[in-house]
């Protein structure tokens, strides 16, 4: 929570939207990004909420896929939503619930053929926020620099390095593909980071 607060402190405008995984949401912290006037949400271990009366995971499986479950707290400030896809998931958030349900095609293993299920407010804001750090996280774990060091210092350090490198070829990735350049002149991700590092290592040295 501590963390939170802290790089939210220069955030002056209301109405900021925010989110997080299940490592970090809590009642407390939605509540303090509340009074901050600052949209958050989060998928959320129930066990640290003050024991929230959701279904239990055995009755929303007997149902139909896509049903769900909402529960508010006392003020109403902050609000539980579970939902059952393929497992169940609990989301909590201090300015949506399920509000404006949408419809989401999710292949049926019994059916043998995609079906059409209905997803919360919450949980579409969540993924359509999310998507962009999971592809990240993705990416960097294909060619994430090894380093043997425990030192937490170093570990951020090459993590940036890593994260920078990512973002500047997919930005890459954007404009040239903009020019219209043919695929097989694009390079991929590890090609671009060998240049990355060529330019590094050649840094200073004397051309020639």
């Amino acid at each position: 929570m501590a963390v939170f607060t802290h790089l939210c402190q220069r955030i002056q405008a209301p109405n900021h939207k925010i989110y997080f995984d299940n490592y970090f949401t809590t009642c407390n912290l939605l509540e303090a990004l509340a009074e901050k006037k600052i949209h958050a949400a989060g998928t959320a271990r129930v066990c640290r909420f003050a024991n929230p009366p959701l279904k239990p995971d055995k009755e929303m499986s007997k149902k139909e896929r896509g049903n769900h479950d909402e529960v508010q707290s006392r003020d109403g400030k902050v609000v539980l939503v579970k939902c059952v896809d393929n497992c169940s998931v609990v989301l909590a958030s201090n300015f949506v619930g399920v509000g404006d349900e949408d419809e989401v095609q999710r292949w049926d293993q019994k059916e043998k053929q995609y079906v059409k299920i209905k997803h919360p407010e919450v949980v579409k804001k969540y993924n359509k926020a999310m998507g962009g750090v999971d592809k990240l996280d993705q990416l960097i774990s294909l060619y994430r620099i090894d380093i043997r060091s425990r030192k937490w210092p170093l570990c951020m350090i090459f993590h940036v390095i890593d994260v920078d490198v990512v973002n500047s070829w997919l930005e890459y990735r954007r404009d040239i593909e903009s020019k219209g350049t043919q695929p097989q002149k694009i390079m991929d991700l590890l090609e671009f980071k060998m240049k990355v590092a060529e330019v590094l290592v050649c840094a200073g040295k004397p051309q020639g």
